[in-house]
């Protein structure tokens, strides 16, 4: 029937952002042991942010950016 799409709300990114199985930080024996924990995150991160901008501009409604996703 047309329109826009519904707008993806904060619950849908954190469903998506919690199938990337991010792993949790209590705490850390070696600085090493942060700074690895900082890069997974990033790295997942910059994936969001990369899929967003493809999904923006490639997907109209949000079962299409749910198959691409």
């Amino acid at each position: 029937s047309g329109g826009n799409p519904p707008p993806v709300t904060i619950h849908t990114w954190l469903e998506r952002f919690n199938k990337q199985k991010p792993r949790s930080f209590g705490k850390a024996t070696a600085p090493v042991d942060a700074d690895n924990w900082i890069s997974h995150m990033e790295k997942i991160f910059d994936r969001f942010l990369r899929l967003a901008g493809f999904l923006g501009a490639a997907a109209s409604t949000e079962e299409e950016q749910a198959k691409n996703f």
